[in-house]
């Protein structure tokens, strides 16, 4: 007829089975769910698509024995990822959004393009002006003009945010700085020593 098998038997093969099971799970290298997680809910409180986000997450395989902080490294692959695919976002603003201090995501973008082998990435005040005109629903003769100051003005070591927000509020005087300062995240104190 077949063996019979006692209940005793099922009993000892079912634990041996989810002991190792258990194992098996263990030893896996830990996930990056949580950092993907973490990335989708920055892009979207900053508005982005969804092939920003699957340009910043590109890099997280390869960051794998440094990731450290993951607001931080999240904040600065979205920071990367938007550089690019042609929508550059200032530091201010990621840092802003993301809850991190600006100097600490600058010293984090540059580790991860240290990692990755990448040139230090750099933005220019023009690649800024479009967004942050849009951002205060300026007009387009409002824009060029700004572009134009941008192009006159001197060589200056200053931050790519500043120069293009001190540029709209030369162009445009009846803008208040406090407005400028809220929508672009640049301090009152700075857009004054840049204009």
């Amino acid at each position: 007829l077949g063996e019979v098998e006692w209940p005793g038997e099922i009993a000892e093969e079912s634990t041996c089975s989810t002991a190792s099971a258990t194992k098996e799970v263990k030893s896996r290298p830990p996930r990056l769910d949580k950092f993907r997680e973490e990335m989708s809910d920055l892009a979207a409180r900053l508005q982005l698509s969804e092939q920003i986000q699957e340009r910043a997450t590109l890099y997280l395989p390869h960051l794998r024995p440094r990731l450290g902080h993951r607001r931080l490294t999240c904040s600065a692959l979205i920071f990367l990822g938007a550089l690019k695919a042609g929508t550059p976002l200032s530091v201010q603003e990621v840092a802003a959004v993301c809850g991190v201090k600006p100097p600490r995501l600058r010293r984090r973008i540059s580790l991860v393009q240290r990692h990755m082998g990448e040139l230090k990435w750099s933005l220019q005040p023009d690649q800024l002006l479009p967004r942050y005109c849009a951002m205060l629903d300026l007009p387009f003769a409002t824009f060029k003009s700004a572009q134009e100051i941008l192009r006159r003005r001197p060589y200056s070591k200053k931050d790519a945010s500043v120069l293009a927000a001190s540029s709209i509020l030369a162009v445009e005087p009846r803008i208040s700085p406090s407005l400028v300062y809220r929508t672009t995240g640049v301090s009152r104190t700075s857009l004054y020593s840049a204009l």
